[in-house]
C-alpha cells in the first residue's frame, strides 16, 4: 500500500515525492549486504572460502549464507564443477578461490544500503 502525504511547510504545499531526504532517512533501517556461497560439505575450496569469510566478517559488515548444492537438483546440475561460487547482493562475484582484497573492493562496490519503510518491512 502506497500512502501518499503533503507538508505544508512556510505556506506551501508541499508534494508527498519531495518530502525532505532527512524524513525518509529518519523512517528507513540500513540494511548489509548479503553474502552467499554455494559449496558441497566435502569440498576444501569450500572450507577455505567459508572460514576466509567468517574472518572478514569481524572487520566487514555483512550477512553471510551458506547454501548446500546437493540438496537442491538445480544448484547441483548448474555448479557441481564450478564450486564454491560467492554471491554478493545476487550477483556472482568469485568462483573457485576468493581473494580478500578484490572482495572487500566488491563488497564496496554492492550497494550496502537498501532503503525499506516501516510499512514496506518484509514478514
Amino acid at each position: 500500500m502506497l500512502i501518499r502525504c503533503s507538508v505544508v511547510w512556510r505556506n506551501r504545499v508541499t508534494p508527498h515525492n519531495a518530502i525532505a531526504g532527512c524524513e525518509m532517512r529518519r523512517m528507513a533501517e540500513i540494511v548489509p549486504p548479503t553474502v552467499e556461497i554455494l559449496g558441497k560439505p566435502d569440498c576444501h575450496l569450500c572450507h577455505e572460502a567459508k572460514a576466509l569469510l567468517q574472518a572478514l566478517r569481524a572487520s566487514y559488515s555483512f550477512s553471510l549464507r551458506e547454501v548446500d548444492i546437493t540438496k537442491r537438483a538445480d544448484l547441483l546440475a548448474r555448479y557441481q564443477e564450478e564450486i564454491p561460487v560467492v554471491f554478493i547482493n545476487g550477483r556472482k562475484a568469485f568462483k573457485y578461490r576468493v581473494d580478500p582484497k578484490q572482495f572487500i573492493r566488491a563488497l564496496h562496490r554492492a550497494q550496502p544500503r537498501r532503503w525499506r519503510l516501516p510499512w514496506t518491512r518484509e514478514s
